[in-house]
């Protein structure tokens, strides 16, 4: 983890007082001019008992919730409903304790954005975030956050923020956790190449292209990119390692690139059998070969080079039949010509269409 060096006492987080029963029985106690001494008799119970339940050191009971109705005329509900709600913001107003690690942890998360996206409580408070961000990872203390193993396509490593990259990624394991999967399966999924490809023909593919990953036992989930990843495109496996997770990125917005980052992260699968991935040490060659196979399965490489090896591949009505014969959408054509610059930028610019990806959180 990176961490500032210099350590300091550890902090405290004070969350809102909690107000026993008994502050309210003191008010109808003023309201009828009673004394406690009057209430213990009427209560049959001890002063010292008594004051102790005002003092909110013992519990309310049932049966003395029963005793106060028939004395305050108030129903025994209102009694246990203060009660409950009484232990339940005291254990919340306990003291949490966080470290100068943690701060630092919490002021270099994307932590507006998260806000934003509904994944934590909004706040400006560091003390608040630290607490907030717990829950959001599950963790204790956020410096047990562990690096998650994982394959991605980065748009500037350089740039990485490890924690906003570690955000993303639990990001997709709560997203993941509502898609229910068959048991991983690399054999049924490699079977599902043909079917991959032919959704590329569709504008509305999305539904049917997470349940086509279920079947094989892989987890597809679309997330928005949050400040400083970077990233298109994750692969990883749950702790038990019977469901894969693949984790994309809304960025550009357009459907070539969903496409190849999708069958990027899909040969990361095929490629890797011992389903191991480290996202904190991305091999360049590697990540060649990856996009290699990602554009060769996308576009067979023989009937690719045969095509483009003419002029006229530049032709629209060519591109067109081509697409039609390989099977798959022009656009995804188009896009890898113009990377490979046998196409310019500035032409073909509306034919791949637009993600038409509806709540995808």
């Amino acid at each position: 983890m990176e961490t500032k060096a210099k350590k300091i006492k550890p902090k405290q987080y004070n969350a809102p007082i909690a107000i026993p029963p008994g502050e309210t029985i003191k008010e109808f106690l003023n309201e009828l001019g009673m004394t406690q001494k009057e209430l213990a008799l009427r209560m049959g119970m001890s002063e010292k008992h008594l004051s102790h339940l005002v003092k909110g050191s013992v519990e309310l009971t049932r049966d003395t919730a029963e005793k106060l109705q028939f004395i305050f005329g108030i129903e025994s509900n209102f009694w246990i409903n203060l009660e409950n709600s009484y232990r339940d913001a005291l254990g919340k107003s306990k003291k949490v304790f966080f470290s100068d690690d943690e701060i630092y942890i919490a002021t270099v998360i994307p932590y507006p954005e998260l806000a934003k996206q509904g994944w934590v409580t909004p706040t400006r408070k560091v003390e608040e975030k630290v607490v907030y961000l717990r829950q959001f990872f599950g963790v204790c203390n956020l410096t047990n956050l562990e690096t998650v193993n994982v394959a991605y396509r980065k748009a500037n490593l350089q740039k990485e923020n490890k924690y906003a990259l570690l955000c993303w990624i639990r990001i997709a394991e709560l997203q993941a956790l509502k898609i229910k999967t068959k048991k991983f399966d690399r054999r049924k999924l490699a079977e599902l190449i043909p079917s991959f490809r032919r959704l590329t023909m569709k504008d509305d593919f999305y539904t049917e292209l997470v349940e086509l990953c279920a079947e094989a036992g892989i987890a597809l989930v679309v997330s928005d990119h949050l400040k400083g990843t970077g990233v298109q495109g994750v692969t990883f496996f749950n702790s038990k390692k019977d469901k894969a997770i693949i984790q994309l990125s809304v960025r550009g917005k357009y459907a070539d690139k969903f496409w190849f980052t999708f069958f990027h992260e899909i040969c990361h699968i095929l490629d890797d059998t011992n389903n191991e991935f480290d996202y904190i040490t991305q091999d360049p060659e590697v990540e060649n070969h990856i996009d290699n196979m990602a554009a060769n399965i996308l576009i067979p490489y023989d009937k690719y080079e045969r095509f483009t090896s003419k002029p006229s591949c530049i032709e629209w009505k060519n591109i067109m039949a081509f697409a039609k014969s390989v099977e798959i959408h022009p656009g995804i054509v188009v896009g890898r010509m113009k990377l490979e610059e046998k196409l310019p930028y500035t032409v073909y610019t509306d034919v791949s269409p637009k993600l038409r990806i509806i709540n995808h959180h």
